[in-house]
């Protein structure tokens, strides 16, 4: 079965979800999404703080300072005497309570979901692509004996 079609679904799903949950400020998860499919494998390559987008940040350590200031930066758009102080207290309040997807996943990349449906889909494929070679094979045989 040809996985390649599903390289670029996969990571426009994933894009799409990334950005109606809004936790794509930066869009360097966005942009950082590719694919590679060999082997009858498709792996889908991205950043390794998408982690952090799907399963949150639980607390107990300060989150990188320079990856928080650049969210504020982009995200919240404050003055410029303003972005130290504001990341700072954003890394406190992750290292002392968590981020909130980590207390509610809904609130994250869902990829569990994303994956369910393509191979749901790919399955029917391959379920179809099975019933069709059965039932040519069925075909083939019966006008073999006639």
């Amino acid at each position: 079965m040809d996985l390649a079609p599903y390289g670029p679904r996969l990571v426009e799903l994933i894009r799409k979800e990334l950005e109606a949950k809004g936790i794509n400020a930066t869009s360097k998860a966005s942009r950082s999404l590719s694919f590679k499919v060999y082997d009858q494998k498709l792996e889908i390559w991205g950043t390794s703080y998408i982690l952090f987008l799907q399963y949150g940040r639980a607390p107990g350590k300060r989150p990188p300072f320079e990856i928080i200031k650049n969210w504020v930066i982009t995200k919240l758009n404050p003055p410029k005497d303003k972005v130290w102080i504001i990341a700072d207290t954003i890394c406190n309040n992750i290292a002392a309570y968590g981020t909130s997807i980590f207390k509610n996943k809904e609130k994250g990349l869902q990829l569990d979901l994303i994956l369910a449906d393509i191979f749901a889909e790919i399955s029917n494929i391959a379920v179809d692509f099975q019933t069709t070679s059965f039932a040519e094979s069925i075909a083939m045989l019966y006008e073999d004996k006639k």
